[in-house]
């Protein structure tokens, strides 16, 4: 009895569903994107609170005000650059895990076309950790059902 083949993931073929993947990615990348521009609004106004309260307090130079300024602009210059690396890294993961769906639906699609065409020898081999692994074994008993009906 031969294994079944085991099938090696590479990057190039991690876009199975160029549709479906992207519009995945970029519906996370979309939340991600609101809600950390929204938390960096919020951060940036009570930033600015802040300084206000702190220069009412403690009277400064215009030096020190136009330092406390380029603080504030460099803080958000980075938050936006970490929320830039952030959208890049979920759509990055999101493609990875989008594949995990994707390819195991082109693997069942395409073996129950063959059942249609009435080729009963197939079997839709997953790998191990993707998804539907239990419906490509219930094509497997649908196949052989159907092969010995025939």
């Amino acid at each position: 009895m031969s294994q079944p083949k085991k099938f090696k993931r590479n990057i190039k073929n991690f876009v199975i569903n160029p549709t479906f993947q992207m519009r995945m990615a970029l519906r996370f990348i979309i939340v991600y994107i609101v809600v950390a521009g929204i938390l960096q609004a919020f951060f940036t106004v009570e930033l600015q609170k802040y300084i206000e309260s702190f220069i009412k307090v403690f009277p400064v130079t215009t030096d020190q005000h136009l330092y406390l300024h380029d603080m504030v602009v460099n803080t958000i210059i980075a938050m936006a650059l970490t929320i830039a690396l952030g959208a890049l890294s979920i759509f990055a993961m999101s493609v990875f895990y989008s594949h995990k769906i994707a390819g195991p639906i082109y693997v069942i699609k395409n073996n129950l076309e063959k059942i249609l065409n009435e080729d009963y020898n197939i079997r839709p081999n997953l790998r191990e950790g993707d998804e539907f692994n239990e419906v490509a074994e219930l094509i497997n008993r649908l196949a052989d059902k159907l092969k010995n009906t025939k």
